[in-house]
């Protein structure tokens, strides 16, 4: 039986209904109270979503499983073995005697590995604690942290220079913090005398842009770079090749042990022609010469004239390389790039000074050779000349009287320079500007040496069309005059002035000065000998060479270099006054070779400001010389 029937209350609405055995039930339904309906209704619907949520899933897990298995398989192999870096040793210095220049020694850091660095570890906690051990600031801390990315597992150096107790006391707590380790490497000591701060150089940490433009697997962010002299022109010679560890690493990042391993090549060592006793001994003199004369700077350049090779560069004043090892004090930093005396900067190849009458060997070789000259040419000389209306002085009042050229060089007559310089003077022809400029080029003047040495400079050999283009005026027989005594616009550095007197001293050959001498590979043990290079060679001839050299020897004996006459070794050489201009006193030059017969050694040296060359540079040579030859 079923029926049903709706009373005409608008209250109820029922509804008979009958089961399988016979039974009627009454089912009321009040239109305020529709929860089985929607109760109903939920459920389907928390099922169907329930359904289409599984079904994603299995697709998902399908598509992760057997579709891109094999990558998430490598993925998750890759974060539990890591290939580690083994820094390599870098190769030692030594001078021309075997004696160690540098060395390595141990030191800590504490890196962090960003990728390594789990989110439900206090890292606030963590870099406060780092910082109380350390000494650094949290917002120093912070600020290194934040420069690099979020996942890199590339190590980053967030404290150098540990102590041994902040190293221990570290390496302890490491051990419970995921993305930080302290990592033992090496840095670099200088134990040479400072004198060889300029000439060696130093490491630093490398910088973002200098390690994009590497673009090498041989570095990371946490190793150093040379940044100047031989550390930064070998740089590639004394790194040495990293290795490469293959190391199994647990959740927080920890080693837990070597799987394989390509062992580091160490880096070669430098061998120079630089002999340390005498680098020191000019330093010793030159700074108890500067001290007495209340003077600050001075560069001096020893060369072997006869392969180029450089004995000794110094630049004063110098600087400590060791102090690069750790962040720079606001001291330091005031001291190193504050001090108007410029410590680091290097005067022995970036310094450019006007050459006063260390010029006039050249000039006297050139106008020999050209045939302007002859050993036997005279000019009278009586104070100056005139040229036109102007009037060209003389250093002596007077006049030297009859010169010719050996006199010129040996009393530095400005009168003799000029009548030879100028294009023509009272009927008679002299270089002239384009001759002379050749000629200076010719021995390495206006471009550079070429010595192994970052930050070296040109200098200026003036012509024509230069004074047109930087100061708007044409060239006049004054400015060749001027030129011919090293004076005007002339500009040379001490190690250009140093490997043209060495070219004057061995007969005419012109070499490519040269620090490094030889590379010995470490590991096998190959010694590799740097081979002398030759500029040009013939610069003058023979007889023309030996009546420069025959002036030169006539100064020390009996000119502006007396106190150089000495029966311990025969010495030649040609003093200068360079005039800088304004109220300051000119600067020192003295350049020069000895032994007269038989040179081993050429130079030159100039003091800043220092006033008359017999002074102050020809006493300095002076001293060192007599060690020299000495020891």
């Amino acid at each position: 039986m079923s029926g049903g029937k709706i009373r005409d209350r608008g209250l109820d609405w029922h509804q008979n209904t009958t089961d399988r055995d016979g039974y009627v039930h009454l089912e009321t339904y009040s239109p305020l109270n529709f929860g089985p309906i929607m109760a109903a209704n939920k459920i389907r619907i928390a099922l169907g979503l329930l359904s289409i949520i599984f079904i994603v899933l299995g697709l998902r897990i399908f598509y992760l499983q057997f579709v891109q298995g094999d990558y998430y398989r490598y993925l998750a192999e890759g974060n539990r073995i890591r290939l580690v870096r083994v820094e390599p040793a870098r190769g030692i210095i030594y001078d021309t005697n075997g004696e160690q220049l540098v060395r390595n020694i141990p030191s800590f850091s504490l890196h962090i590995i960003p990728a390594d660095m789990v989110a439900d570890q206090d890292n606030a906690k963590i870099i406060s604690e780092i910082a109380t051990i350390t000494g650094y600031t949290e917002d120093d801390l912070w600020q290194t942290i934040n420069e690099y990315g979020a996942y890199s597992y590339v190590p980053i150096p967030l404290v150098d220079n540990l102590t041994n107790e902040q190293a221990i006391l570290l390496k302890i707590k490491t051990a419970d913090w995921t993305g930080f380790e302290v990592h033992e490497h090496s840095v670099r000591e200088y134990i040479a005398d400072l004198s060889l701060s300029h000439v060696l150089g130093y490491l630093g940490k490398i910088t973002a842009e200098e390690y994009e433009n590497l673009k090498t697997e041989n570095y990371q962010l946490i190793n150093s770079l040379g940044k100047s002299g031989l550390e930064k022109y070998y740089e590639d010679d004394l790194r040495g090749q990293a290795g490469i560890k293959n190391v199994e690493v647990d959740a927080f990042g920890k080693e837990l042990k070597i799987l394989a391993e390509e062992k580091a090549s160490a880096g070669n060592d430098l061998y120079l022609y630089i002999d340390q006793q005498l680098q020191r001994q000019i330093n010793e003199v030159m700074s108890e010469s500067l001290e007495k004369k209340k003077l600050t700077k001075a560069v001096a350049v020893f060369i072997d004239p006869q392969s180029g090779g450089v004995l000794a560069s110094l630049s004063y004043p110098n600087f400590d390389n060791n102090i690069f090892n750790h962040s720079l004090s606001q001291k330091d930093f005031k001291n190193l790039f504050n001090n108007p005396d410029q410590p680091m900067f290097n005067r022995a190849i970036s310094g450019q000074y006007p050459s006063g009458s260390t010029i006039k060997p050249l000039i006297a070789a050139a106008a020999l050779q050209e045939g302007v000259i002859t050993r036997w040419t005279t000019f009278n000389s009586v104070g100056g000349i005139y040229y036109d209306i102007w009037y060209f002085p003389d250093w002596k009042a007077g006049g030297h009287g009859t010169t010719d050229v050996v006199k010129a060089l040996a009393e530095s007559v400005n009168t003799f320079f000029y009548r030879i310089g100028i294009d023509e003077y009272d009927g008679q022809y002299g270089l002239g500007l384009d001759r002379m400029v050749n000629y200076m080029r010719d021995f390495g003047l206006g471009v550079k040496t070429g010595i192994d040495l970052p930050g070296e400079v040109t200098g200026l050999v003036p012509t024509r069309e230069w004074k047109w283009d930087t100061q708007d005026e044409v060239w006049y027989p004054g400015d060749t005059m001027h030129l011919a005594i090293g004076q005007g616009s002339l500009l040379v550095t001490p190690m250009q002035m140093a490997n043209y007197i060495a070219a004057i001293a061995n007969g005419g050959t012109l070499w490519a000065p040269q620090i490094y001498k030889e590379l010995k590979d470490s590991s096998t043990e190959m010694v590799s000998s740097s081979v002398p290079t030759i500029i040009r060679d013939d610069l003058i001839d023979q007889e023309n060479i030996d009546i420069v050299r025959e002036g030169m020897r006539a100064a020390v004996t009996r000119g502006s270099a007396r106190l150089l006459n000495t029966s311990q070794y025969q010495a030649a050489g040609k003093t200068g006054t360079a005039q800088v201009g304004g109220d300051k006193q000119p600067h020192s030059w003295f350049v020069g070779f000895a032994p007269f017969d038989d040179p081993q050694i050429a130079w030159a040296v100039v003091v800043e400001n220092g006033g008359d060359s017999t002074d102050a540079a020809v006493p300095i040579v002076k001293e060192v010389l007599d060690w020299y030859f000495r020891e």
